[in-house]
C-alpha cells in the first residue's frame, strides 16, 4: 500500500496515464521504474522493478520480477521468480558472497571490490536479467535464473526452474527444465514467427479474431 500511495503521489498524473492505457496495479504491489505498453494487470503483493512489459501482460501474485523484458500478451502466473544473483561453486573455495562482493549480502564484507562476476545478463548491454518473448505462459512458482532469453510462444509448466534458453514455440517442465515437446511442428512454427502477430494492431486483431478461438488443428 505505501508504494501503491508513494508511485501516485509523487506523480498524480502517472495516475491518469495508467488508467488510460489500462495500467492496473494492485495497492499491495510495488511497481518501481518500470514501463508499461498498455492493458496490463499487476496482481496483489507483486515485486516488479526495472523491467519493461509488453502490451496485454499481465503478472499474478506474489511475483517477483526485476530488471527483465517481458514482451506482448505474456501470462505470468502467481510467485515467478527471477533470481539474477549467482554464488561461485567449484571455481572458489567458498560460496559466501562475503569473499568474493563488495555488497555485504550478509551485512558484512572481507573483500574491498567484487571479484567475481555474481549477476548474469540476458543481453550484451548488461540491461536486462531475463528477456521474456511474447505469448508466453509461465506457470505457478517458476524460478528464472538470470541470463536466459524465452522465445515466443513458449510455455513454461508450473515449478520449474530455468536455467538456460527456451526455444520459441517450445513447451518446458522440470528442474532443471528441459523440452517436454512444442505447441505446434516446426513448418507452423516458423510461420507464425515470421508473421508476428503480436506486433500487428488492435484493429488486425479485430479482424482476425476468429483465428484465435478457433481450433487449429
Amino acid at each position: 500500500m505505501k508504494d501503491y500511495i508513494l508511485r501516485y503521489m509523487k506523480r498524480p498524473k502517472l495516475y491518469l496515464r495508467d488508467r488510460k492505457m489500462g495500467v492496473i496495479i494492485a495497492r499491495s504491489a510495488n511497481a518501481r521504474d518500470c514501463s508499461f505498453e498498455g492493458k496490463n494487470k499487476i496482481y496483489a503483493n507483486v515485486c516488479v522493478s526495472g523491467s519493461s512489459i509488453g502490451l496485454g501482460t499481465y503478472v499474478s501474485s506474489n511475483s517477483r520480477i526485476h530488471n527483465s523484458r517481458i514482451g506482448r500478451y505474456c501470462s505470468i502466473g502467481p510467485e515467478t521468480v527471477v533470481l539474477a544473483g549467482r554464488h561461485p561453486i567449484s571455481e572458489r573455495l567458498s560460496s559466501h558472497p562475503c569473499f568474493y562482493s563488495s555488497n555485504q549480502q550478509a551485512g558484512f564484507t572481507y573483500v574491498e571490490k567484487t571479484n567475481f562476476n555474481e549477476y548474469v545478463y540476458a543481453d550484451s548491454e548488461k540491461s536486462v536479467f531475463v528477456d521474456i518473448g511474447s505469448d508466453v505462459w509461465i506457470g505457478a512458482r517458476v524460478t528464472l535464473l538470470g541470463g536466459i532469453k524465452i522465445g515466443h510462444g513458449a510455455v513454461i509448466a508450473s515449478g520449474s526452474v530455468v536455467t538456460k534458453d527456451v526455444e520459441p514455440y517450445s513447451v518446458v517442465a522440470g528442474v532443471p527444465s528441459k523440452i517436454i515437446r512444442y505447441r505446434f511442428d516446426e513448418a507452423t512454427r516458423l510461420n507464425y514467427l515470421e508473421e508476428k502477430w503480436w506486433e500487428k494492431g488492435e484493429d488486425w486483431i479485430h479482424s482476425n479474431i476468429q483465428r484465435f478461438y478457433n481450433d487449429i488443428n
